[in-house]
């Protein structure tokens, strides 16, 4: 029987816990990505997105996870087929994104909670809101968002809305530019951006 030096069985053990390691970070219930809603989301069961006209807005998430730590940005979008980019500044004003704040997930189950303190395209355009946004995994390349008002202040508090999800690109193909919510411009909308 061969004998090896006890440095290399270490760095074969090693070797394999890293591996095994880098194996979990990559599970199924990863929530890091691109994440887009698969149709407009209609004014007609909500009260709270929807476009100045009473037209459909469309919703992006890019998520990172990191570990149990969830971060990111929403961004909303004119019309239902991710064409039009919304934008905080003159001569649009319109509500375009928001900050994921003190967002958690389960990695073991890929749902997930976070914070938004945004405006909200139709129901707020101007003005803060606080939303609880959750989400539930649903499949590979799919999951549910729930978003509700959790601002005792607001006129619009316990409105909710529920949104499905399909992933548009995975964790490493999320940029800085992805990461971007631009502060508005003097005069633009504060409520964005923040």
């Amino acid at each position: 029987m061969v004998r090896r030096p006890a440095f290399a069985v270490c760095a074969r053990t090693a070797a394999a816990w890293l591996f095994v390691g880098l194996s979990a970070c990559a599970s199924s219930a990863d929530v890091g990505g691109i994440w887009r809603g698969t149709g407009p989301i209609a004014s007609a069961s909500n009260d709270l997105l929807y476009d100045v006209d009473g037209g459909p807005v469309a919703i992006e998430l890019v998520l990172g996870d990191y570990g149990p730590d969830l971060a990111g940005v929403v961004r909303f979008w004119q019309g239902d087929q991710f064409l039009r980019r919304r934008n905080p500044n003159p001569p649009d004003r319109d509500c375009a994104c928001a900050f994921v704040r003190l967002g958690r997930v389960d990695t073991a189950t890929g749902r997930g909670v976070f914070a938004l303190d945004s405006c909200l395209p139709g129901s707020s355009p101007a003005a803060v809101v606080h939303l609880r946004g959750e989400l539930v995994r649903t499949g590979d390349a799919d999951m549910g968002l729930s978003l509700r008002v959790d601002d005792g202040a607001s006129a619009l508090h316990g409105g909710k809305v529920a949104i499905d999800l399909r992933r548009a690109g995975g964790a490493g193909d999320v940029s800085a530019a992805d990461l971007a919510c631009p502060t508005s411009l003097p005069g633009g909308n504060t409520a964005s951006g923040r």
